[in-house]
């Protein structure tokens, strides 16, 4: 999980952020925070407390499993879509898909669906015994597509594609890493301007473009009709800069200040047999702002979502399209509300490239299966066409947060890579048996989360792991530990570490410090037995093993890290997921650089087998063989020049190994200072 993302002070944060962002009529949707607060929830259901009173073991699966129901509740409760939830969940959020969490999830999110109905919906319509069916967006009944029309769902979907590419690479690249990262996160107060200026020149130019557009006649755009969900839409317009409010509206005003679920309502309406309610050139106005607004904002010091901004995006733009197509066949009768549920889709598809999920909550949100087809064709061509330019939004956030996010799917590079050729070396361990001031050395000159367990100081065959909590919670309680073995087993203190939950969450934060201030001098030259401590069955692979194994290993176990071994069980090497996330960014330079590096280790063979290569005896600080003494050739490259920016994926580098070229031989003790492992 990643640092300080989770807890009751952001999770307070996030929950009024959202609501004054909201209550203050931005272009923003509060799906976001309620999905994380959905996930926060989960997470406090899997903590200490919570686990000891319901009888059950903290676990890592059961805490992300519980995240992930959290979030399904999250999702069926925004946009009352619970089958859509549970898709979402399974497309977007969990790493590992069981049918067990397809069944829970499903239980939370209808759950959730079901409070909302009480709590935010009318329960009962009419008369109070029928039950509403509804979607939250749904307002009346949109007229059936004709077959002809697929070629404009198909052209929508390019155009979508292309719209959701800009929009990735304009918030992205542009907006949060050119501009927000180097001028606007330099300190606390700038992020705040940057909110009170967002909100004042959104507030202006909603107030005041507004005059420049002629009102329309509200008899004329809204017809009397039996239904009752085109009077509450009339009733619910702005008359704002209008001579006579009575009779006439502004069209652009009525977006603007409308809420979120009024704008939808609005587009999602079908209009074919009356006066448009929202001319073309409007909704095209209306659309681009929205679009520029969205792309700014998103990223900023504002705990907001995005979904609902880019289904009202899509909407305005699929219907603005439609009306180009009404303008262009005007006697083909084309259904202004048709294209608006498409384009919705199609977006936040060409944006997130989410197709299934977003397909299902589309249908659910506006109530209308006849719809199924062009959103899935519009939807699909939307994705493709994104995938073709730029990667998925969520993605790219993840990335320019130097994130180490593995991809679902290996790529072609996991198959031509082995371990060895990529694993981190030397790897800092402890032996069995350790003396107190080693294990305070190795704690304070790195900030690694676990070491590796090995036989001796002389031999790394591997023993175990321990993680750095288990560590400081040793040494904070140093005395009960150096007991014999049989009053270890009645010592409370000690009893302590057989808790799961210790071993994923650091004690004391990294502080080392403290337990150096109060260490007993006596103490230091005491032998520590960790082999009672240490998980005996670390999860392993051969550093022969092609780097797909150890892909699949890392998602299924849900690893952090994976420590390498020989055939002997030798300790050789350590995988965490920075290096596959290095290999998803730039694969081309491993699989050069590997083969560079035989070609490299061939010449040299083939010198040394011709005699031309000097292998005199020589020091170990020259690549000496403790055993022989002879020269072995140890081959190395320069660092890479790649730069991750100021906060370099956990400002961890990278060792020489991690960076792609293999290292064949053992390096040499003090032959040349290499970077430490870090675990996690």
């Amino acid at each position: 999980l990643l640092p300080h993302a989770w807890g009751p002070k952001v999770f307070l944060a996030k929950f009024v952020s959202c609501l004054l962002a909201c209550s203050a009529g931005l272009p923003v949707g509060p799906e976001g925070p309620i999905i994380y607060l959905g996930g926060n929830i989960g997470m406090f259901m899997t903590s200490l407390p919570v686990l000891n009173c319901i009888g059950l073991r903290y676990t890592n699966a059961l805490q992300r499993t519980s995240i992930t129901l959290g979030v399904a509740a999250g999702v069926g409760a925004a946009f009352s879509a619970p089958i859509g939830a549970v898709l979402f969940v399974v497309e977007e959020v969990a790493s590992i898909f069981t049918t067990s969490l397809l069944w829970l999830g499903f239980i939370c999110s209808f759950t959730s669906y079901f409070v909302t109905i009480l709590l935010g919906r009318e329960l009962f319509s009419g008369n109070g015994k029928e039950f509403s069916t509804k979607g939250i967006f749904a307002v009346g009944q949109i007229e059936q597509w004709k077959l002809w029309e697929i070629p404009n769902f198909v052209v929508l979907g390019l155009l979508l594609g292309l719209l959701g590419s800009l929009f990735n690479i304009v918030n992205v690249k542009l907006v949060n890493t050119r501009w927000r990262k180097h001028f606007v996160k330099v300190n606390r107060k700038r992020q705040v301007l940057e909110v009170a200026g967002i909100a004042l020149l959104v507030s202006s130019l909603w107030f005041l473009l507004p005059k420049l557009v002629p009102c329309m006649n509200k008899d004329e755009a809204f017809a009397p009709s039996n239904t009752t969900a085109t009077d509450e839409l009339r009733e619910s317009v702005t008359s704002l800069w209008c001579e006579d409010p009575e009779q006439e509206y502004n069209p652009l005003a009525t977006l603007m200040f409308g809420s979120m679920d009024d704008v939808v309502k609005y587009l999602f309406t079908s209009t074919s047999g009356g006066k448009e309610r929202f001319p073309g050139f409007i909704l095209f106005l209306y659309s681009s702002l929205f679009y520029a607004a969205a792309c700014f904002i998103a990223g900023s010091a504002m705990a907001t979502g995005i979904f609902v901004p880019m289904i009202v995006i899509g909407a305005g733009f699929g219907s603005s399209y439609s009306c180009l197509l009404r303008f262009l066949m005007p006697s083909m009768g084309l259904d202004m509300a048709s294209y608006a549920v498409v384009g919705a889709a199609g977006f936040i598809g060409g944006v997130t490239r989410i197709s299934v999920a977003i397909t299902v909550i589309m249908l659910e949100i506006s109530n209308d299966l006849g719809l199924l087809l062009p959103i899935m064709l519009t939807t699909g061509i939307a994705k493709f066409t994104g995938d073709f330019l730029t990667d998925p939004y969520f993605e790219m956030v993840l990335h320019m947060r130097h994130v180490p996010f593995i991809e679902p799917e290996p790529g072609m590079a996991f198959k031509q890579l082995r371990c060895y050729q990529v694993m981190q070396r030397p790897v800092v361990s402890l032996p069995v048996v350790v003396k107190v001031m080693d294990v305070l050395k190795v704690m304070s000159e790195c900030t690694h989360n676990g070491f590796p367990i090995v036989e001796s100081k002389t031999s790394n065959k591997l023993c175990g792991v321990i993680t750095r909590a288990h560590l400081e919670y040793i040494l904070s309680n140093l005395e009960p530990f150096l007991d014999d073995a049989d009053e270890l087993s009645r010592n409370p203190v000690t009893a302590k570490l057989t808790n799961h939950y210790l071993a994923t969450h650091k004690g004391l934060k990294g502080e080392i410090n403290s337990i150096f201030e109060s260490m007993d001098a006596m103490y230091l030259g005491r032998e520590l037995d960790l082999h009672r401590w240490m998980s005996r069955a670390p999860v392993t692979i051969h550093q022969l093993n092609s780097l797909e194994q150890a892909f699949f290993t890392f998602k299924t176990f849900g690893l952090r890290q994976l420590i390498v071994t020989n055939s002997e069980h030798f300790l050789v090497g350590i995988l965490t997921r920075h290096e596959l996330f290095h290999i998803q960014v730039d694969p081309g330079s491993y699989r050069h650089q590997t083969v560079q590096h035989h070609e490299d280790f061939a010449q040299i063979r083939g010198q040394q087998s011709a005699g031309s290569l000097d292998t005199s005896p020589m020091s170990s600080a020259d690549g000496a063989s403790p055993a022989n003494g002879r020269r072995r050739p140890v081959i190395r490259r320069a660092r890479s020049s790649r730069e991750w920016g100021e906060q370099d994926l956990v400002n961890t580098p990278l060792s020489a190994s991690s960076r792609g070229l293999p290292l064949l031989e053992p390096t040499p003790e003090g032959a040349e200072e290499e970077d430490d492992v870090e675990l996690g």
